[in-house]
This record gives C-alpha cells, structure tokens and sequence, in this order.
C-alpha cells in the first residue's frame, strides 16, 4: 500500500496537501502536474481516498487512523475510478483514433 508521505520527491506541496486534508480545509480543486510516470494520479487518488474513506482520522489499536483504509467502499471506488464525487481529467490518456487521424508529426532538420 503506498502512503501519502511515501511522496519525497514532490516535498512541500505535497505536505501541505496531506496537512490540508487532515485538517479539513483542503481547496475546492487542485491541478497536479509532473512528468509522465511521477505519481501523479496515484497522489490525487490517495487524497480523495482520505477525503471520503469511511474510517479516516477514526481511532484504531495503533491510535488515530491518518492514512486511508484502502478496504472501505469509498476507497475501493475511487481505487476502481467509479466513485461518484471523483473526477480525474487526465491529458495523457491513450489518443482516440479520431484523434490519431488529426494528429501531425512536426519535425526538426537539422
């Protein structure tokens, strides 16, 4: 399970994103952006999983829970992209084939 401080390398937004969620004043939208395999998605899932899952910040045998359960129904939705209040707008998605057809190579002579 990956947890939302295993993110090193994004440093200070990503810290004070997990602060805003814990606190409950994270902001109405968030755009997060990186290089194609950086965590992207995976970032944004975890905080919607804290935002909704049934069991976040409810006390456990290890003290309060600060981290998403990953077995609630809300997190197993949002995990499966079908959660009703999650939306991920991603440009990095596989083309259509209409979309190939309109596309053009540009390239550059040396």
């Amino acid at each position: 399970m990956i947890r939302l401080e295993s993110f090193y390398g994004q440093g200070e937004n990503v810290r004070a994103l997990i602060a805003s969620v814990r606190s409950d004043t994270l902001p109405h939208a968030c755009i997060v952006s990186g290089a194609a395999g950086s965590g992207r998605r995976t970032l944004v899932r975890l905080i919607c999983k804290a935002l909704y899952c049934e069991n976040f910040g409810q006390e456990d045998l290890t003290g309060i829970r600060t981290e998403p359960c990953e077995t609630c129904p809300a997190c197993l939705q949002i995990e499966a992209d079908t959660y009703p209040y999650v939306t991920t707008l991603a440009l990095d998605k596989p083309l259509t084939p209409e979309a190939k057809k309109d596309r053009k190579t540009i390239s550059i002579d040396d």
